[in-house]
């Protein structure tokens, strides 16, 4: 999808969103986390030890400016959360990482990033790009 069909649906009100927009997002990233978690879990609990990883994007409390991708991104970190907590007795840690903006493949070929514009919805003092990686370690074994 463009970068600016992106922009304007992003910044729609939340009911005049398709819910394809979710069905993307939920099954892209927080079922797809939970799908591999569920085929996963049991082959590392016949093992000793273990380190399951979910990927998301959160900045704590704060919204993330639409309702479909604010929810889908903090309920990954609500799983591994949960799920920390149904292995607590097993040697399996869980954690959410956070990595920040990330320029991924299908995004890179008509970016204006690599051409020096941006294309970030939020000021280049803000870009979490130029800010410290950050990590939310929910639970560990």
């Amino acid at each position: 999808m463009p970068y600016r069909e992106h922009n304007d649906w992003f910044n729609r009100p939340f009911w005049e969103q398709s819910m394809d927009r979710w069905d993307g997002m939920f099954t892209g990233g927080l079922r797809a986390h939970l799908l591999t978690a569920r085929y996963g879990l049991p082959l590392m609990l016949s093992s000793t030890g273990g380190l399951v990883v979910l990927t998301t994007f959160t900045m704590g409390r704060k919204y993330l400016g639409n309702v479909f991708y604010d929810v889908s991104k903090n309920g990954i970190c609500r799983a591994a959360e949960v799920l920390a907590g149904e292995l607590e007795d097993h040697e399996i840690a869980v954690v959410a990482l956070s990595p920040g903006w990330m320029l991924v493949e299908h995004e890179s070929t008509a970016s204006p990033m690599l051409t020096g514009g941006s294309r970030l919805p939020f000021r280049s003092s803000d870009n979490p790009c130029q800010q410290s990686t950050r990590c939310r370690v929910t639970a560990g074994a």
